[in-house]
């Protein structure tokens, strides 16, 4: 399974942010980490063409991670021996 990273919530008071400007779909991807329970009551701006492909492909994400196959192959990147 990826792992991600998310920028901590305490790390930017959301309910301070008044626009979130979204130019490309790999930006579109993050963005329910900051609009959802986080404080957020601004606006979101972005083009038709992001919006629709970033729709797409966030559809093809949960494809992904629902057939991606948890066992401990997947995880042997993170033993220290492997070199």
């Amino acid at each position: 399974m990826p792992e991600i990273h998310p920028v901590p919530l305490e790390a930017v008071c959301m309910n301070t942010v008044d626009y979130i400007l979204v130019s490309n779909w790999h930006s579109l991807v993050a963005l329910p980490f900051y609009t959802e329970n986080s404080g957020f009551k601004g606006v979101v701006y972005s083009t038709e063409p992001v919006v629709q492909f970033g729709r797409l492909m966030m559809l093809e994400l949960i494809d992904y991670h629902d057939r991606i196959v948890s066992d401990d192959v997947g995880r042997k990147w993170k033993d220290p021996s492997v070199q």
